[in-house]
């Protein structure tokens, strides 16, 4: 006789009378239970030698009621395990989701701070290459006012000469004053006579 845990003892009460029993009788029974992990197992006991009185039978009938109970614990346990499974894989979904999420911000700042640092070295690169304009700019400036300084000197001599040529008296004209005053001279002295200065030689060399 087999025996099935997931039916009831009211429906295989029957079915266990219906056998005949006559004298001592030998029958096995095979019972299904679950274990934790929801795997049947079927064990087949000894035979069972059913007496008049019907103890046998009820015993029978108790281990079935356990089985039936252990089933229905194991099922619940196994619904309830079920539905941790369902949480944690819900669990698992939006991580995963969450992981994303997180991927594509950082891809998104990864592009950002590779933006700012691009921006950052352009930056850096027009900030030398104006400190080289700066720096040139200073150097030719420095020229400019060494240059400056020279052309300065150069003009300060310049009207020096200039002013020592203007305070020179002109050529024509000291050739002019030199005939006025060769004239005056002559105006104003008469040349000898030279009868008078032969007469006069005489005279004193007869003194």
């Amino acid at each position: 006789m087999r025996i099935f845990t997931g039916r009831s003892p009211d429906t295989l009460l029957p079915a266990i009378k219906g056998i005949g029993i006559q004298g001592h009788n030998k029958a096995s029974t095979k019972i299904e239970s679950h274990d934790s992990d929801g795997q049947v197992h079927t064990q087949l006991d000894k035979p069972v030698k059913l007496d008049t009185n019907g103890k046998q039978l009820d015993t029978l009938v108790s281990e079935l009621k356990h089985a039936n109970a252990r089933v229905g614990e194991l099922q619940s346990a196994s619904a309830e395990q079920q539905h941790i499974i369902v949480n944690n894989n819900q669990t698992l979904t939006s991580l995963k989701d969450e992981l994303q999420n997180e991927k594509k911000t950082n891809e998104r700042l990864q592009f950002e701070l590779s933006k700012k640092n691009f921006s950052i070295a352009d930056l850096e690169e027009r900030v030398y290459k104006l400190r080289d304009i700066i720096i040139r700019y200073e150097t030719a400036m420095d020229q400019n006012k060494i240059d400056i300084k020279k052309l300065k000197n150069q003009l300060a001599n310049l009207k020096l000469k200039i002013n020592e040529q203007q305070n020179l008296p002109d050529v024509n004209d000291n050739k002019e004053a030199s005939e006025k005053a060769n004239e005056m001279i002559e105006t104003q002295y008469d040349p000898p006579n030279p009868n008078d200065i032969i007469d006069w030689v005489i005279k004193k060399r007869s003194e």
